[in-house]
């Protein structure tokens, strides 16, 4: 795995994804939103060091693609308003990026 988004391919391995094989290299993890035409696919921080899950508990949390569909049907159900979910959904995505938790909880307080 890549350490960040100037590793080179030789220093990373591979990607595959049941269409081809890529050098996973840092600029190929740069571009994952673009690949996949998807802009919630960054796995680096602002500092250019890639996300690394280095426990097998944080690897299977990560590897979740259906946490928006689970979390889009249980909240509702803490009587949380819609605008209130879906911008707390935003804080889960860019967690990287909140600088307190307060971002978080207070969205999800009534």
């Amino acid at each position: 795995c890549p350490t960040s988004i100037t590793t080179t391919a030789a220093d990373a391995g591979i990607w595959f994804d049941g269409k081809g094989l890529y050098d996973l290299d840092g600029p190929f993890v740069k571009n994952l939103a673009t690949f996949y035409g998807d802009s919630a696919w960054k796995l680096y921080g602002a500092d250019g060091k890639v996300n690394i899950t280095d426990t097998k508990e944080a690897f299977e949390g990560a590897a979740r693609p259906d946490v928006d569909a689970k979390y889009r049907r249980l909240v509702p159900l803490s009587g949380l308003a819609a605008d209130r979910l879906e911008a707390s959904l935003q804080v889960v995505h860019h967690f990287t990026a909140v600088k307190s938790m307060s971002e978080l909880t207070g969205l999800l307080l009534k």
